[in-house]
Parts: structure tokens; C-alpha cells; sequence
């Protein structure tokens, strides 16, 4: 072949026409071929040292397995890590990649080798390893990394033999993603009780807890359930919108349970937080009675938030509101004439004093499945638990407060002789919870008639002896003292200020107005309909 065949053979053909290749010309010789190989098989076996520098450049070059394996059977021992990981990548081979780890796998450390087999996601060389590799490695991660329930389940079976620790067997059977193998695994069979609220009452609860990081939760939690860092734990399990209803229920026991199988710990620093939707109240009169109802029990409610002798964390992330309530009162009547009283509590909330580490938060927003946002009551008084008991509990108490704003507020829409007796035992608890006069005690037996069913009253009365105790004997006594209000909070004292035409009425009577008309107009469509 003349010398124009051959450059044109190169320009047009993109043939490589192999020029004797010698120990003098080898590392400026840019462009090799299998042509070469018998001329390099002839340098190799007689000085090998000398052409080590540029070897994996000369296997990507020629791009021939046979022949790269050639070289890994009888020069393994120059070949390191990172040059082996390179020629793996390179070729991205099976048949290659499962001969070098076969051979020269113990020469990775894990981290080399964690990272080399997450990019090529071969499952049979992920397989291999996690089967043979003898030092330590994230073989969790690994095993997951396949996506294979079935796998999964083999690995689990197989624990003993691949080294896998206790706690990762549990993370494994998160990992399945199977509601039935994982509720018989972490022993839960089912909770029979639902939470005591009525339907359409939508549910939130924010677990804090240590000695589990957020990235270990972090794809193992199902049906909706998240881990996120915290500030103040060194984790937080966020549940999905719940409803009071036997799953919403169940899941909260099977959280619980798992957590605790995998050693979560509660410390004073943690907070179990619940969210009640604002969407449940009937309308602006009921979110007036719960917020007084609220701001007139909020010092019994640290009292009974919590467990039986299980002492307060303290106020720093859930600070009386009341007590600043109070004082905008005080401060500038005038402000309070508005008749949305949350609205006003969300704009107190967003100054300096009223930042969200209140014992009620209404600046939060959560978002459903479909991602429609939705405003929620944050109660931030509890402490943190692993108890499912402790979180029913309390999401009864907080929701059966709000389920009371909407009770008062249609009992107070209707004329004296329409209302029950029934109706005016609600009334009398309601008046004894806004009283100056009444007892703690008294204050509490009326709470709980307007918010608790009579058959589980008795816990939280409990609560209230034994908490009542510890918290007298402890400093954060003074700080709810000191944050709370003085006085109390009725329906004649907010919103005062309030004129129609010439006769001045109270915010309390506008709003019950309101809620009468609304009541008769739904009842004159109906007899339309």
C-alpha cells in the first residue's frame, strides 16, 4: 500500500495502520490497535517495568477485552486500585468487571468500591460483592441499590452469612416497601381503637427524636411518612395528612414500634408536635371560642399535654401565647377590633415576640399527597414520645378543643329556646373556663366536658395530679407564670370596640350573628332543593 492509500485508508476508511511499534518509539506513539498486540505481548514479557506508566492508556486505546484481560493474568501485580476502577468503567464489561473482582476484589478498599459498583449498577457484580467482599462495606446500601424485594427478602434470610448487624436487617425490611411482611416482622398486629374525633378533622404529628440521623430514614418510611433534620433532635419523622380513622391509628402504633426497634431515643430536647387542619372550623366564630378557650387554659394544658410523671422539657420552643395576646390588648384595644382573631394571632405571631416557637403556631403550612397546601393549628406544647398511646391522647385533647369551638359556635347561633340541655351544660363549661372566679380544678373538669369524651376523661385527670407536682417543683413553673396571662379572656372583652350604625355590639355578637345567618340560609336552600 502506497503511502496516499494509506493516509487516505486513515482519513475515510478510520483505519488505524499499525507502524512497528519499539521500546524506543512506544510513549510517542499516540494511536494503537489490536494490530499491535503481538508487538506488545514481545515488549511486555521482556521488560514490563519499563511501559507500566502508560499501560491503561494503551488498554483504553486498543480497546480489546481478550487482550486486557491478557494483561491483568500476568501483570496483576502493577495494576492498583484506581487503575483497575478505570479499566472496569472503560469497558464497563460484565464478563471483564466479574473476572477482576472475582481475582483482585480485596484490592479496593470499601469506599473505592462502594462508589465503583453504585455507577455501574450491574446487579450480579453488586450481588457478587455483597456476598464475597471480606472487609467492611455498606452492603445496606448496596442490597437497596438493586431494587429487588425478593432479593431483599434472601438477604435478610441470609443476614448471619453477609455480616449484616441487627439494625440493618430492620432497615432491609423498611426497605422491602411490603406492609404485611414489615408489620410481622416488627410484631404489630393492629390497633383496634380510631381516634375520637369526627371525620373530616384532618391530622399532622411531628416525631423529634435522637440517636437515628434523617438520612438513614430517608427512603426506608412508607405511605407518605418523611424524616427531615431538626434543630433541636437529630432528627424528625413528619407523618402524612392523617384522619381519625383505624389506619390513621395503626400507623401511628407501627411508626412508633420501628422507631423504637431502631434505637431512637427521646431526649429533653425533644418535641412531639401535632397539626389539627384550620379547614375544620365552621367559620369565624368558632376559631373565636377555641382561641379563648384556649388563652383561658393554656397554663392547665402544660399540665396535661404530657404523660403521667413525665416532667416538661420546658417553654423555650413552645411559649405561652396568652400572655402576649394580653398584652396587645392592653396595649392598643383598638387593634382588636378585627373580627378574624386568628388572623390577628397569625399577626402577632410574625413579629418579634410571636415567632413560630409559640405553644400554638398558626403560621404553618402542610401539603397533601397531591401537593394542594393546606393552613393548620400547630400545638407545640408535648414533649417528644415513642408511646402511640401518648399521641392519640393528645390528638384527641388538641382536636377535641377545635371540635369544641365548632360545638359552642353553632350552640350559640341558635335562640334560647331552640338550645338543649345539653347545649347549656356546654355553655356553663364554657362560662367557668372564661371565669375570673373558678379554680384550676374547675377550669379542667370544664375543659375536658367540652373537649373529651366522659369515658377518657380520667388520663388526662391523671395527668393534671401528677404533672401539676413536677411542674411546681421545677423552673419552667416560672416561665409560664411569667409568659402567661394575668387575667382571662372572655366574650366581652376582645374585639369590644366593634359598631354597627349607631349601637355599638360586641365582636362575640357579630360573629354569632353571622353564624345564625348562615345557619338559616343553609336551611332555606334546603327547603328550595
Amino acid at each position: 500500500m502506497g503511502i496516499f492509500d494509506r493516509v487516505k485508508s486513515r482519513l475515510f476508511n478510520n483505519e488505524n495502520i499499525p507502524l512497528n511499534v519499539t521500546r524506543e518509539n512506544f510513549f510517542s506513539k499516540k494511536t494503537l490497535t489490536v494490530r499491535d498486540i503481538p508487538n506488545l505481548k514481545q515488549l511486555f514479557s521482556e521488560d514490563f517495568s519499563w511501559y507500566r506508566k502508560r499501560i491503561v492508556d494503551v488498554l483504553e486505546q486498543i480497546n480489546d477485552v481478550t487482550f486486557t484481560k491478557y494483561c491483568l493474568e500476568n501483570y496483576v501485580k502493577d495494576f492498583n486500585a484506581d487503575e483497575l476502577k478505570r479499566i472496569i468503567k472503560h469497558f464497563n464489561n460484565p464478563e471483564l468487571s466479574m473476572y477482576i473482582m472475582e481475582n483482585y476484589m480485596n484490592r479496593f478498599d470499601m469506599y473505592q468500591l462502594e462508589e465503583l459498583l453504585i455507577t455501574l449498577k450491574d446487579t450480579q457484580l453488586i450481588k457478587y460483592c455483597v456476598q464475597n467482599y471480606q472487609g467492611s462495606l455498606n452492603k445496606l446500601r448496596l442490597i437497596k441499590e438493586i431494587g429487588d424485594y425478593e432479593y431483599i427478602k434472601e438477604c435478610i434470610r441470609n443476614a448471619g452469612m453477609l455480616g449484616l448487624s441487627e439494625k440493618n436487617v430492620k432497615k432491609l425490611v423498611l426497605a422491602t416497601k411490603d406492609m404485611k411482611y414489615i408489620k410481622q416482622y416488627f410484631m404489630f398486629e393492629g390497633e383496634n381503637k380510631k381516634i375520637d374525633l369526627p371525620e373530616g378533622m384532618t391530622i399532622g404529628i411531628e416525631i423529634e427524636l435522637n440517636n437515628i440521623g434523617n438520612a438513614e430514614l430517608y427512603d426506608l418510611l412508607f405511605d407518605g411518612w418523611k424524616a427531615k433534620s431538626e434543630r433541636s433532635a437529630d432528627c424528625e419523622v413528619i407523618s402524612p395528612i392523617l384522619s381519625p380513622d383505624k389506619k390513621s391509628t395503626e400507623d401511628i402504633y407501627l411508626i412508633c414500634s420501628i422507631l423504637k426497634q431502631l434505637d431512637g431515643k427521646i431526649s429533653t430536647s425533644c418535641g412531639g408536635h401535632i397539626h389539627i387542619g384550620k379547614n375544620y372550623f365552621s367559620g369565624k366564630l368558632s376559631e373565636h371560642l377555641f382561641l379563648l378557650t384556649y388563652c383561658n387554659v393554656e397554663k392547665i394544658l402544660y399540665k396535661i399535654c404530657n404523660s403521667e410523671a413525665d416532667p416538661l422539657r420546658g417553654v423555650h420552643y413552645a411559649q405561652p401565647i396568652s400572655g402576649f395576646m394580653e398584652e396587645e390588648i392592653r396595649k392598643d384595644n383598638k387593634r382588636m377590633i378585627t373580627l378574624d382573631l386568628l388572623k390577628h394571632l397569625q399577626s402577632i405571631q410574625n413579629d418579634k415576640k410571636g415567632h413560630r416557637f409559640c405553644s400554638l403556631n398558626t403560621l404553618t403550612v402542610t401539603k397533601d399527597e397531591n401537593g394542594n397546601e393546606g393552613a393548620t393549628i400547630e400545638f407545640r406544647m408535648p414533649n417528644g414520645t415513642l408511646d402511640p398511646k401518648v399521641w392519640i391522647e393528645n390528638i384527641e385533647l388538641f382536636g377535641g378543643m377545635i371540635r369544641a369551638g365548632n360545638e359552642l359556635a353553632k350552640i350559640y347561633s341558635k335562640s334560647k329556646e331552640e338550645r338543649t340541655p345539653e347545649d347549656e351544660e356546654k355553655i356553663m363549661a364554657f362560662s367557668i373556663i372564661c371565669s375570673r372566679d373558678a379554680s384550676e380544678e374547675e377550669k379542667l373538669a370544664a375543659l375536658l366536658k367540652l373537649a373529651i369524651r366522659e369515658n377518657a376523661r380520667e388520663c388526662y385527670e391523671k395527668r393534671y395530679r401528677a404533672n401539676s407536682v413536677l411542674l411546681e417543683n421545677s423552673s419552667h413553673n416560672d416561665e409560664i407564670l411569667k409568659a402567661s396571662a394575668q387575667g382571662v379572656f372572655h366574650t366581652y372583652r376582645m374585639g369590644k370596640n366593634i359598631y354597627t350604625g349607631i349601637k355599638r355590639v360586641t365582636t362575640f355578637e357579630v360573629l354569632a350573628a353571622e353564624q345564625r345567618l348562615a345557619r338559616d340560609r343553609s336551611r332555606e336552600m334546603q327547603r328550595v332543593v
